[in-house]
């Protein structure tokens, strides 16, 4: 919501280890950013906030 991106579909694997996400062709780079940006997979995994 934050990013705009329009999610297609969402699928949720049997061990909750994975989402999944469908996108149209012309948000996938934005998308992927957005996911980046949120979950801080730019920084070290130490350097990461964990959630609550």
């Amino acid at each position: 919501a934050q990013a705009g991106i329009n999610v297609i579909a969402i699928a949720q694997g049997s061990s909750e280890a994975n989402i999944s996400l469908v996108v149209v062709d012309a948000d996938v780079t934005s998308a992927l950013r957005a996911i980046h940006d949120i979950f801080e997979l730019h920084l070290p995994t130490e350097e990461r906030v964990r959630p609550r």
